[in-house]
C-alpha cells in the first residue's frame, strides 16, 4: 500500500492550485487542504500494516479516519475503535442473493438456504453468486452447487474467479485475490503459521480447532510460545478467528487453504489427519467422551479427505468416528461409517484379519444397539473365530470376543449360554491383567448382570460391587464408566428391596450421566427408567410416570418408535398408568411394548413374556378375563424355557394366573 502516491492521487482528482511536480509537495498540499477544508473522512482500505498505520496516522489528523482491513487484534496504544464486520445472518444472504439476481425471487428459501451455507454466508462470496446467476438465467440453485462440487475447490470456479469483470464499487472480483491479499504477507519467518493454515483447511469449518489437534500436528508443545505467535498473525491478518475453545476456519478460507496446500512441497494433510487418529485413540483407549466431542466433526471431515487423497490412515478415522458416534446415540450414521471402514479393512487385509475382527466386533455393538440381535451376533461370533485362530483361546482379545457374545446371548435371552461367556471372559483376564483391571470390571459387571436376570441377586450385587470398586479408583468417581457401574448396583438393591440406597446409587448415576451426555441421551433415559421404577416402588406414582415419559420421548426421537429401547419405555410407563387407575392408556402402552418385543425377540422370549403378563393385569382390572387369561397361560410357559420354574419372573406371573382363576371362580 503506497499511501504517499494515494494521497497525490487525491490532490490531483480535486483540482488543487499550483500543483507540484515533485511527489512530497503533492502530499503535503493535499493534506494541508484536507485540514483546512473543513470534516474529511479518509478510507484507509486493506490497511493491514501497522508500521504505515502508526507513520501516518498523525500526519492525518485531525481527519476522521476509517481503516477496513481483516486484522482481528490491534494494538492498544492506537486508541482505535473495532468493530468486526460479522458473516451476514441467513436472512441477509438471501436477500441479497434476489436483489442480485431478480429471478430468485420465484426460488424458494431453503434452495437458496442450501447456497447461503455453502458459501459460509460471505458477503463477497455471496455478491460474486449473485452476479453470476444473474447472468446464468437458466442455471438453476441445485446446478449451480453442483458446479462447485465438480470443481473440485469453489474458488476455482469462474463464478468466483473471474466471471464478474466490473461492478459498481470497484471491490475485487476475486475470492483468490482478496484472500491472497492477507496470505501474502506471511514471509519467511511466518512458516508455522502458514503450515497452521494449511492443516485448518482440512478441518471442519466454522468449528473451533482444538489447540491440541493443531499442536500434534505440528509436533509442537500445546504451550509453547511459537504456536501463539502463529496463531495471533493469521488472526491479525483475518485467517483465522479466535473462539473460547480454540481457533476456527471460514468456509470459503478452508477451500483457499487448501489451495495453498495444493501448491506446497509437502501436503500438511498426511500430517493432521495422523494427529486426529492419534488423539480419537486415547480418547477411545481412555473411554473419555469429554475428550473426544471436540474432535467429531473434524474427525469426519479429515476422514473425507484422507479418503479422497487414498491415504491408508483412513480407515482408522473411519473406525474411531464410528465407535464415538455410538457412543454419542447417532447408531446408523455410526453403522454406515464402521461398515465403510469393515469394507476397506476387509479389501486391504483379507476376511479373516485381525484387523478385520476389530471392525465386525465395533460393527457387532452397534447392531446391539439397534436392536439387530441376530445380526450382531454373527459379527460377534464371526470376531470370535477370527481371534482365536490368531490369538489362542486364552487372549485378550479373545476375552473381548466372548464377552460381547455373551452380551447378545444375554439380550436373546439366552441366559446359560451368557453366563459361561461371561464366566470364560473374567477367568481370562483375571489371568492376564490380574484382579482390579477394568478389563476385569467389565467382565465382572456383565456376569453381574446375567446374575441378575437368572434371580441371582446376591452375588449380582456382589458382582456389580466389586466392579464400581475398581473402575472408581481406576477412573474417578464422576467417570460415566462409574456411572454404568452406580446404575447396576442401583438396580440390583431394588430388586432386594433396598430402595433408600438404591435411590442413592441411580440418583448418582443419573448425575454422572446427565453431565457426560447431556439430558437427551439414551444413557440417561436408562436411568431415568430406573428411577421411575424405583419410585413405583415408593409409592410415588405421579413421579414415576413423568420418569417414564420422559424416557420415553428420549428413545423414541433417537431410536425411532419401534426399537426395544422404547418397548421397554413404553412398559413401564403402561405399569405407572396401571397403577394410576388409567387402564385404557395402560393397555395401549403395553399392547404397544408386547408388539416391539414380539417383532424383535419373537414370541418366545422372557422380555415377551413380561410385556404379555402385565398386559393380561391391565386385561383383569377391564374385566376382560378371557383374554387376561390367555396372557397369563402363554407368559409362564415362555418364562419358564429359559428362566426355569423358580425365577422370580416366572414365579410373578404364576401368582398372577392364581389370581385369576380365583378371580373367575368367584364371578
Amino acid at each position: 500500500m503506497n499511501i504517499s502516491a494515494e494521497i497525490a492521487d487525491c490532490g490531483r482528482a480535486m483540482g488543487l492550485p499550483g500543483w507540484s511536480d515533485k511527489l512530497p509537495e503533492q502530499v503535503a498540499a493535499t493534506i494541508r487542504s484536507w485540514q483546512e477544508g473543513g470534516p474529511r473522512l479518509i478510507v484507509l482500505d486493506n490497511a493491514e500494516n501497522l508500521k504505515l498505520l502508526n507513520e501516518w496516522m498523525p500526519k492525518l489528523q485531525p481527519c476522521r479516519l476509517l481503516i477496513t482491513a481483516r486484522r482481528e487484534n490491534w494494538p492498544a496504544d492506537l486508541d482505535l475503535q473495532t468493530k468486526r464486520l460479522e458473516e451476514f445472518s441467513r436472512s441477509q444472504s438471501i436477500e441479497l442473493l434476489r436483489k442480485l439476481a431478480p429471478r430468485l425471487q420465484k426460488v424458494l428459501d431453503n434452495e437458496l438456504d442450501k447456497l447461503a451455507d455453502y458459501l459460509g454466508d460471505l458477503p463477497l462470496a455471496l455478491d460474486l453468486a449473485g452476479r453470476y446467476l444473474s447472468d446464468r438465467t437458466e442455471l438453476s440453485i441445485k446446478n449451480y452447487l453442483e458446479e462447485l462440487e465438480e470443481a473440485g475447490n469453489a474458488l476455482e470456479h469462474t463464478s468466483l474467479k473471474d466471471w464478474v469483470e466490473h461492478n459498481p464499487t470497484n471491490h475485487p472480483t476475486s475470492l483468490v485475490a482478496t484472500f491472497a491479499l492477507s496470505w501474502g504477507q506471511l514471509g519467511e519467518a511466518d512458516e508455522l503459521a502458514r503450515l497452521l493454515f494449511r492443516t485448518s483447511g482440512y478441518c471442519a469449518s466454522n468449528i473451533p480447532i482444538p489447540r491440541q489437534l493443531l499442536a500434534e500436528t505440528v509436533r509442537a508443545n500445546e504451550s509453547d510460545p511459537e504456536l501463539d505467535r502463529a496463531l495471533r498473525k493469521l488472526e491479525s491478518l483475518g485467517l483465522m478467528q479466535p473462539t473460547e475453545s480454540g481457533h476456527r476456519i471460514h468456509t470459503m478460507l478452508a477451500e483457499f487453504a487448501r489451495l495453498q496446500d495444493r501448491d506446497a512441497e509437502e501436503s500438511a494433510l498426511p500430517a493432521v489427519a495422523g494427529a486426529i487418529a492419534v488423539l480419537a485413540a486415547k480418547a477411545r483407549i481412555n473411554k473419555s467422551l469429554e475428550d473426544m466431542v471436540p474432535l467429531h466433526e473434524h474427525l469426519e471431515a479429515l476422514a473425507d479427505f484422507a479418503e479422497e487423497a487414498n491415504l491408508q490412515i483412513t480407515r482408522a478415522l473411519w473406525g474411531n468416528l464410528g465407535v464415538h458416534l455410538g457412543s454419542l446415540a447417532e447408531y446408523e450414521r455410526a453403522r454406515m461409517y464402521l461398515e465403510r471402514n469393515l469394507k476397506i479393512d476387509e479389501k486391504v487385509y483379507g476376511p479373516d484379519h485381525i484387523e478385520v475382527a476389530m471392525d465386525v466386533n465395533n460393527l457387532g455393538t452397534i447392531l446391539v444397539d439397534l436392536g439387530e440381535l441376530q445380526e450382531a451376533k454373527k459379527c460377534f461370533e464371526r470376531a470370535l473365530t477370527i481371534n482365536e485362530k490368531a490369538f489362542g483361546p486364552d487372549h485378550p482379545e479373545t476375552a473381548n470376543s466372548v464377552n460381547n457374545l455373551g452380551m447378545v446371548m444375554k439380550n436373546l435371552g439366552k441366559l446359560r449360554e451368557a453366563k459361561k461367556c461371561f464366566k470364560r471372559a473374567l477367568q481370562i483376564d483375571e489371568k492376564v491383567f490380574g484382579p482390579n483391571d477394568p478389563e476385569v470390571a467389565v467382565d465382572v459387571n456383565n456376569l453381574g448382570l446375567v446374575l441378575q436376570d437368572m434371580g441371582n441377586l446376591h452375588k449380582a450385587k456382589k458382582c456389580f460391587k466389586r466392579a464400581l470398586q475398581i473402575d472408581e479408583k481406576v477412573f474417578g468417581p464422576d467417570h460415566p464408566i462409574v456411572g454404568i457401574r452406580v446404575n447396576n448396583l442401583g438396580t440390583v438393591l431394588m430388586d432386594l428391596g433396598n430402595l433408600q440406597e438404591a435411590r442413592k446409587c441411580i440418583e448418582r448415576a443419573l448425575r454422572i450421566d446427565e453431565t457426560t451426555y447431556g439430558p437427551d441421551h439414551p444413557q440417561v433415559a436408562l436411568v431415568v427408567n430406573n428411577l421411575g421404577t424405583m419410585l413405583l416402588d415408593l409409592g410415588d406414582l405421579l413421579g414415576a410416570k413423568k420418569c417414564f415419559e420422559r424416557a420415553l420421548q428420549i428413545d423414541e426421537k433417537v431410536f425411532g418408535k419401534d426399537h426395544l429401547t422404547v418397548a421397554r419405555d413404553a412398559n413401564n410407563l403402561g405399569g405407572a398408568q396401571k397403577d394410576l387407575g388409567d387402564l385404557h392408556e395402560a393397555r395401549k402402552s403395553l399392547e404397544r411394548a408386547m408388539q416391539i418385543n414380539e417383532k424383535v425377540y419373537g414370541s418366545d422370549h422372557p422380555v415377551t413374556a413380561i410385556a404379555v403378563s402385565n398386559l393380561g393385569s391391565v386385561l383383569k382390572g377391564l374385566g376382560e378375563l378371557q383374554g387376561a387369561k390367555k396372557c397369563f397361560q402363554r407368559a409362564p410357559a415362555i418364562s419358564r424355557l429359559e428362566l426355569g420354574k423358580d425365577h422370580p419372573t416366572t414365579m410373578m406371573i404364576q401368582r398372577k394366573l392364581k389370581s385369576l382363576r380365583a378371580c373367575s371362580e368367584i364371578t
